[in-house]
């Protein structure tokens, strides 16, 4: 039971703590600090609350909004100290609040931390990820941003010669693709460290081949499933992930004239899902079971959009069932009990 609650507001240089405090008037009471977001910082904040809470760390519920990179060093600090750490989606919080005017860093670490004590049976205490796995999505951001400068230099420089084609359009081409070529190394040299990373932990690389064994889930799809569940980990259920991915279509009605039709929600991992609509349409290509499929409700009038999000639906219940099952992808599995029966119905016949 936690009887200490504390916010954490987070930035780039700075960090504003509250900590949540009752008076004997049941009236909340907040003493506010602010703290650079630095390792020396924390131990003064960890000295601070001591002092201001005379409550053993156990009873401490600290909460902050997951802002990624800058909550990052705090995160590390707790769970070395094994204090309960909450990152809390910013959206939530935000709309915890319901109606505030003014905003400030003081004011949203004390909005933050009231969110804790009002929301503690939602705590759940976040530990950082695998050393790998995050070195790994850092490798794969980098590549990112790596084609996507290559596919800007490119675009302006053929548009540049297709329009102007005069010999500053020329000189401008030919250094261009000689960026371009500097750039293609250095993603093969990505790629390459990725693929020695994922064989320093065997778990990963095993469900690195397990996925990639899957006709149209490649490279990119596999670790981004792997980083997205965090090696499967983080996610059981298949329709927990399809629902964090957007790609679980919901209702939206309300008395009798508000309706429309089902459809995705935009509350969702869109990386991952990009990712999955790259998969599905390599999948719709080259594999034949989901090719069928494609092709069964093409033909019944389904509009592209909803067979897509099927076919992504379909790839995940698969990756999730080939991890589940610890098997690389059979093309023509038959499950145990449907060749069982049909066993039985061959040997019925040749009784006969």
């Amino acid at each position: 039971m936690k009887s200490t609650f504390i916010g954490v507001d987070f930035s780039k240089q700075t960090i504003d703590v509250a900590i949540l405090k009752q008076s004997k008037k049941s009236q909340k009471e907040f003493a506010c600090l602010k703290f650079s977001n630095d390792e020396e910082s924390y131990k003064k904040l960890f000295q601070w609350i001591k002092e201001q809470t005379h409550t053993p760390q156990e009873q401490w519920l600290i909460c902050g909004e997951n802002t990624g990179l800058y909550s990052l060093g705090l995160q590390r600090f707790l769970n070395l100290r094994h204090i309960f750490f909450w990152l809390e989606n910013p959206l939530q919080i935000k709309r915890a609040q319901g109606m505030v005017r003014g905003k400030n860093d003081k004011m949203d670490a004390c909005q933050i931390a009231l969110y804790a004590y009002r929301f503690q049976d939602k705590a759940c205490n976040v530990e950082l990820r695998n050393d790998i796995l995050d070195m790994i999505r850092d490798l794969l951001v980098l590549r990112e941003r790596l084609i996507k400068n290559k596919k800007q230099l490119l675009t302006a420089s053929k548009e540049l010669v297709r329009v102007k084609n005069n010999q500053t359009s020329a000189f401008i081409d030919e250094h261009t693709n000689k960026l371009i070529k500097c750039i293609i190394d250095e993603i093969k040299e990505t790629e390459k460290k990725i693929l020695e990373l994922i064989k320093e932990d065997e778990q990963i690389e095993e469900n690195f081949d397990r996925l990639c064994s899957i006709k149209g889930v490649g490279f990119v799809n596999a670790i981004w499933m792997i980083i997205g569940t965090n090696n499967f980990i983080d996610f059981n259920d298949p329709r927990k992930f399809g629902c964090y991915a957007g790609c679980v279509p919901f209702n939206y009605e309300s008395g009798t004239s508000v309706y429309r039709p089902d459809r995705v929600s935009a509350f969702a991992n869109r990386r991952i899902k990009t990712i999955l609509t790259c998969a599905a349409a390599s999948a719709i290509r080259y594999n034949e079971n989901i090719k069928a499929y494609y092709w069964k409700k093409k033909t019944e009038g389904k509009p592209w959009r909803l067979i897509v999000n099927n076919v992504r639906n379909k790839l995940i219940h698969l990756m999730f069932a080939i991890i589940r099952s610890q098997r690389t992808y059979q093309e023509n599995y038959v499950p145990a009990f449907n060749q069982k029966n049909a066993d039985s119905t061959r040997l019925n016949l040749a009784q006969s």
